[in-house]
């Protein structure tokens, strides 16, 4: 038999033995396992343990008397049971102990306790979601128990374990979709037979050439605008209904039909879940590497054809300065920044290049410089920039999901369907043309009801279920 549970400490920022600050705590969560039952020793081990894997420069920060703390480093990670106090104090599966700067917090999971089942395979992690949905259930949740001081900043991350396999996981949110419903409604007909498929035979988003055919009647300008504008492929989700509209326009636009409006609860931890690659590679990211680098296009291009510019110390220095909020681990880092570092310089040399081709060309000859212009290749760096940043994005994945303090609020799923069962499902979808708004499928009502009124019910007749 196995014991799971939740076990929640203070965590400290690059802690070298400076002093502690209220500012810089915030909170780590995840679950652990155990072999013996109602074992908050075995537990806390086990936090201990775990946490420095994941954060290896970082310390646990326990409550001490009404205001103070102790500290614990990664040479005592094992030890994390012997600095609490009383640590058998399970009290019908909870545990915790706290202050104004600190908390401990132990809850047992009945809901994945117990011989593992066969059903929790590796690649179905939308069980565990669905477990630890069910073990909620059974009592209060963390915030419900224990009170967090609105002066240490949150940072809640939650890791399960299975045959040595770590899943992340984040609480559900609804977020919304916006397509057309097709000629003849063959793309509704989809969605409600099949789902938000991550590779759909046809995408609001995507090059006329996509698969190499280029389009030699098109002008250079409205080639490249084009393939720059193509997605990187997948199911695409906003937080905003009004976003999801105007993606709804623009598919209609491209393959005719009404508005089609779809609202699902996602997990943005799940394998497959990223960023939108407009959030990561977008005109901020632009304006960041061009205030970089100086000198005109012609001299921008020049320097880092000739490998004057370091594009993985800029890429890391963008990191720091647009995501600094998410707090990325030390590996999560040095595993994405390999492939962000080739996707920024990619995106920022096809942008360069493309919009400024004419002008750089006058300066470089104007400069007797023509090995700076002879082999260069536009569709080759964004060939690189999808390459690269589709393995950027993979590998970021603590940039999926919303933050309070950016605002990021899109995201691209590109494994499995968005279905009608299980942690990813579809709770409405709703269609609308200039008169009618027609409801096709509600597992929701509140969701149905806001998907209806983005799309103008209240000055519409509204046909299906409510």
């Amino acid at each position: 038999m196995s014991y799971a549970y939740q076990v929640t400490v203070t965590g400290i920022h690059n802690y070298r033995g400076e002093p502690v600050h209220s500012s810089n705590l915030w909170h780590f969560t995840q679950q652990v396992w155990g072999s013996a039952p109602d074992s908050v020793p075995s537990a806390l081990s086990a936090m201990g343990q775990k946490f420095f894997d994941y954060y290896p420069e970082c310390a646990i920060a326990l409550p001490q008397g009404r205001s103070g703390i102790v500290i614990v480093k990664p040479s005592a990670a094992g030890l994390l049971k012997d600095y609490v106090q009383d640590p058998h104090a399970l009290d019908t599966g909870r545990y915790f102990v706290q202050n104004d700067y600190a908390v401990i917090y132990v809850k047992e999971l009945p809901a994945m306790s117990g011989d593992f089942p066969a059903q929790l395979q590796p690649d179905d992690p939308n069980a565990f979601s669905d477990a630890l949905d069910r073990n909620l259930e059974t009592g209060p949740d963390f915030e419900s128990v224990v009170h967090i001081p609105s002066k240490i900043h949150m940072h809640p991350v939650s890791y399960v374990q299975y045959n040595g396999a770590v899943y992340k996981l984040a609480r559900k949110l609804v977020m919304y979709h916006g397509t057309a419903t097709g000629k003849n409604g063959e793309i509704l007909h989809s969605i409600l037979k099949n789902g938000l498929i991550p590779a759909p035979a046809k995408l609001a988003y995507d090059s006329p050439y996509a698969d190499g055919d280029a389009a030699d009647y098109m002008d250079f300008d409205t080639r490249f605008t084009i393939s720059l504008d193509e997605s990187f492929g997948g199911v695409y989700t906003t937080m905003s209904p009004g976003e999801a509209r105007d993606y709804a326009k623009n598919a209609a636009q491209q393959f005719g039909g009404d508005l089609l409006l779809i609202a699902s609860r996602v997990e943005t931890r799940t394998p497959g879940a990223t960023i939108d690659e407009d959030l990561l590679f977008g005109e901020e990211l632009l304006q960041f590497i061009d205030s970089s680098i100086p000198g005109t296009s012609y001299e921008q291009l020049k320097s880092a054809v000739d490998g004057e510019v370091d594009f993985v110390a800029l890429a890391k220095h963008y990191l720091e300065h647009a995501f600094g909020d998410y707090d990325l681990s030390p590996q999560e880092l040095a595993s994405a920044l390999p492939d962000f570092a080739k996707a920024v310089e990619a995106r920022f040399l096809s942008e360069l290049t493309g919009r400024n081709w004419a002008t750089i060309e006058r300066e470089a000859f104007d400069a007797n410089d023509y090995d700076t212009v002879e082999f260069l290749d536009v569709d080759e760096y964004l060939s690189d920039y999808r390459m690269y940043g589709k393995e950027a994005l993979k590998k970021l994945k603590s940039l999926a999901g919303p933050s309070d303090q950016r605002g990021l609020h899109k995201t691209r799923f590109t494994s499995s369907p968005i279905g009608y069962r299980g942690a990813n499902r579809i709770l409405a979808i709703v269609s609308a043309d200039a008169d009618t708004v027609r409801i096709h499928y509600s597992y929701d009502p509140e969701a149905t009801k806001r998907l209806a009124e983005t799309l103008g019910a209240a000055s519409k007749t509204v046909q299906g279920a409510k």
